[in-house]
């Protein structure tokens, strides 16, 4: 049973079926995306505004409709990721081996293309430096 479940697993790598790595990348100044770091430099967390969801507003009218509806469906304002590792810093972009590499806005306006094979991928941060360093974290959905 075990060579049997290595061979699927070596078949479906070679055919582009493994998780690939998706790095969605972002600066300080980014807009839509909180990004909180421990002091510890150790644990940190990304939270991605929806689209519809930019403001106050936006999220208090749909607070009022969910209200108005029921407890059915609470609306969520955010997609978020954790990590609990600590960054990886590379100094070139090409250091960084993703299969997609996307803004902020691409990812949370789906303006973008999975590769074949990118379906369950791996999520990574990319956070540009002063200069032209890079500091990357993996992370997981926190959903």
């Amino acid at each position: 049973m075990r060579k049997i479940i290595l061979l699927l697993f070596l078949i479906m790598s070679f055919n582009g079926l493994a998780q690939k790595e998706i790095c969605i990348c972002f600066e300080e100044n980014t807009k839509n995306i909180d990004f909180q770091l421990s002091k510890d430099s150790i644990r940190a967390s990304f939270s991605i505004v929806k689209p519809g969801f930019e403001t106050k507003d936006d999220r208090d009218q749909a607070m009022q409709e969910y209200r108005e509806r029921g407890p059915y469906h609470f609306p969520t304002f955010t997609i978020n990721y954790y990590t609990t590792k600590r960054y990886k810093k590379v100094q070139s972009i090409s250091d960084i081996k993703c299969s997609l590499l996307l803004s902020v806005e691409k990812f949370r306006n789906k303006d973008f293309e999975y590769p074949e094979g990118t379906g369950a991928s791996r999520v990574f941060f990319v956070k540009k430096k002063l200069g032209s360093s890079y500091l990357v974290w993996k992370a997981v959905t926190a959903e």
